[in-house]
């Protein structure tokens, strides 16, 4: 069986991991098992019990399936278009065509690229083999994926997130800002994998744009935290992955991308009311959010943040504590999941700092069910109710957000309405 390379930045490492799980759900058996090569620096995972045209043929399954996901975006594709050694240049050469910046082009471009990677499925799995992998020194440290056919520098996105390396081959550091002494790190791939990982890109991203016109790209992520996972367990990672996916893309949730902390717990609470018969809290899995800020010719990566199953036994844990049945709690995590979304979208929305207020109290319920005393917590939860429902407060809140959201007060009114029924669900549940 092939030993598949995960590239070595850490939006790479997790989108291709992710893609090799996702492809073993979709076998009819097997396992995939992680390794690290200590001569070449680099983990790679092997896929067991399965051949290597099952591979090849479930990876390229897995992006036809995630077509979708990619029509419903409305957003220009991940890439600097540019001149000489930008993406757009680079494809050019690839594909015969320059790719385009419109929104409504990311669709067609996503086609060229599946058509494309159909036609060179067997180039693309030679490319991701460890044994087309290496590492040399020519005055930069180069990263070679691919053999003798690893002449293009990855896309921008993987690229602009990682710069350079100390000087040791211990793997690519971070946020480094000055040039080391061993020079510039380079990656350089194949044609295949470049255009494999420009679909990686579009797949999973799910972009957020502002009445400003900044463009924030967000890419989500799945990754097993064992060494070793089964055929039945990747089926439970990636059914409860693409309904996460398709959640956020059609929610205001992944407007809190920006709190990070209030972002994890919101998605904590999301799974655990999916996970009905906690087979996904005994699943070891890591969902992982990238967040890349795109300014001119780069994207600059501003924070990273993730859920594990840690999350979820804590969130059982916690609200097993009120007494209640698996229904009940799974109630109760649907609430403070709606609560932590709308009071928090109300803070940003609004600017007004009684709903900061709000936010924070909503934050406050949702850390403490997950360990603090419920006395608090009630409390907190009849002042919340209190203050919602002040006539001042509600008329002043509901003007100001017909502005933000430019609709009328009837629409605004819906969208405070989520709040207040929040608040009344979890007062009826827990007192």
């Amino acid at each position: 069986m092939k030993s598949m390379v995960l590239l070595n930045t850490p939006l790479g490492y997790d989108l291709m991991y992710s893609m090799y799980v996702r492809a073993l759900a979709r076998s009819p058996g097997g396992r995939v098992c992680l390794y690290y090569d200590n001569n070449k620096n680099i983990y790679y995972i092997r896929y067991i019990g399965l051949s290597d045209e099952e591979i090849g043929r479930n990876l390229l399954k897995t992006l036809y399936e995630l077509r979708e996901h990619v029509s419903s975006l409305k957003a220009p594709i991940p890439l600097i278009i540019g001149g000489p050694g930008t993406d757009g240049y680079n494809v050019q050469k690839i594909l015969g065509s320059k790719p385009r910046r419109r929104a409504d082009y990311r669709i067609r471009f996503y086609d060229s690229i599946l058509n494309y990677l159909k036609q060179h499925l067997n180039e693309l799995l030679d490319s991701l083999s460890i044994n087309n992998y290496n590492v040399k020194v020519d005055g930069n440290l180069l990263h070679l994926y691919g053999g003798s056919k690893a002449q293009y520098s990855v896309p921008s996105i993987y690229k602009h997130e990682i710069l350079y390396e100390l000087g040791k081959f211990g793997g690519l550091r971070d946020y480094v800002e000055s040039r080391p002494n061993i020079g510039r790190v380079e990656i350089r791939v194949s044609p295949e994998l470049y255009m494999y990982l420009v679909a990686l890109a579009i797949t999973y991203e799910i972009p957020v744009s502002y009445p400003q016109q900044t463009v924030e790209r967000i890419c989500i992520s799945l990754v097993p935290s064992k060494v070793k996972l089964g055929h039945h367990r990747a089926r439970i990672l990636d059914e409860k992955f693409s309904k996460l996916l398709s959640w956020l893309s059609r929610t205001h949730a992944i407007r809190l991308y920006g709190e990070p902390d209030i972002f994890s717990l919101v998605i904590g609470y999301w799974l655990y009311t999916v996970d009905k018969d906690e087979a996904l809290t005994n699943t070891g899995f890591r969902i992982g959010v990238h967040v890349f800020s795109e300014t001119g010719k780069r994207f600059q990566k501003k924070h990273y943040t993730f859920v594990d199953n840690s999350l979820l036994k804590s969130i059982r844990y916690g609200l097993r504590r009120l007494g209640y049945g698996r229904l009940e709690t799974i109630l109760i995590g649907e609430a403070v999941r709606d609560l932590l979304i709308s009071t928090y979208l109300l803070a940003i929305d609004t600017g007004l700092s009684i709903f900061h207020k709000l936010a924070y109290y909503a934050r406050n319920i949702a850390l403490g069910f997950i360990g603090l005393p419920l006395r608090p917590i009630l409390d907190q939860i009849y002042d919340l109710y209190r203050i919602i429902h002040d006539p001042k407060i509600k008329d002043r809140t509901l003007g100001k957000l017909a502005n933000v959201i430019d609709a009328d007060k009837s629409v605004a009114g819906n969208y405070l309405a989520n709040v207040e029924e929040a608040i009344v669900r979890l007062i009826d549940l827990i007192r």
